[in-house]
């Protein structure tokens, strides 16, 4: 029986611009892109896919992809995203979350270690296999190196496909600032991403943190990205 009242964990909040397909940068990760977008058909080959990938390697760009083409295509009751992350210790809400056709779980990992925890989301897991749903799930660790403790999660975990996604190196990383600037309607050089690759953290989530506040600076300004604006506005040299 389905609950009306079912908890939702929060969504993370986001910049302005969408994640979506259009501004993910593929580079060495074909393989995981397609299988994560043939997830969503009816000719999947698989129910559930396992990505392992380093923080900011894109994992919940991928979910979000998934999520807003969805919603795009007015299917947003088939698809859930949960960042488990959020959730804490507060296995509860996920005991009680019940699956759509389509459960986006970001950041699994996050619960290893916490018995209480790791049951609640085997229990989904469950729930997801029982009703015949799909499920993708992130975390920053391989299966074989992770901490969790309930045997039968990890055997679920793995049942289905099994990546680890690859970071971007250089040349993609400037492809991905030059996307994300156009996804934010703004025009750019390649000397002014090229800056930035050189001047901004490469953690890719402070990366486009800072993306975000010079885009949210020229709003405000209504000035053009240029070397000065950027140099004044993140202090960086």
């Amino acid at each position: 029986m389905q609950h009306n009242d079912t908890p939702q964990l929060p969504l993370p909040l986001l910049p302005r611009i969408q994640l979506g397909w259009n501004n993910f940068v593929v580079g060495n990760n074909e393989i995981v892109v397609n299988s994560v977008r043939e997830l969503n058909t009816a000719h999947a080959s698989a129910k559930s896919i396992y990505i392992a990938g380093p923080s900011g390697a894109g994992k919940s760009h991928l979910l979000f992809a998934v999520l807003n083409q969805l919603i795009e295509a007015s299917e947003q009751s088939t698809v859930q995203y949960l960042d488990l992350q959020q959730a804490g210790s507060d296995y509860q809400s996920i005991a009680h979350i019940q699956p759509k056709a389509i459960n986006l779980l970001d950041n699994v990992d996050s619960l290893a270690g916490d018995a209480e925890s790791e049951r609640a989301l085997f229990g989904l897991i469950e729930r997801i296999r029982q009703s015949e749903s799909m499920f993708i799930a992130t975390a920053k660790t391989g299966l074989e190196h992770s901490s969790f403790e309930l045997i039968d999660l990890v055997s679920r975990l793995q049942a289905g496909l099994y990546y680890s996604l690859r970071e971007m190196d250089d040349e993609q990383t400037q492809k991905a600032i030059a996307l994300r600037f156009k996804t934010m309607g703004l025009a750019v050089s390649d000397a002014i991403t090229h800056y930035i690759l050189t001047r901004l953290p490469r953690n890719k989530h402070e990366l486009f943190a800072a993306l975000d506040d010079l885009d949210e600076a020229a709003l405000k300004a209504q000035r053009k990205i240029t070397i000065p604006f950027i140099r004044a506005t993140l202090h960086v040299r």
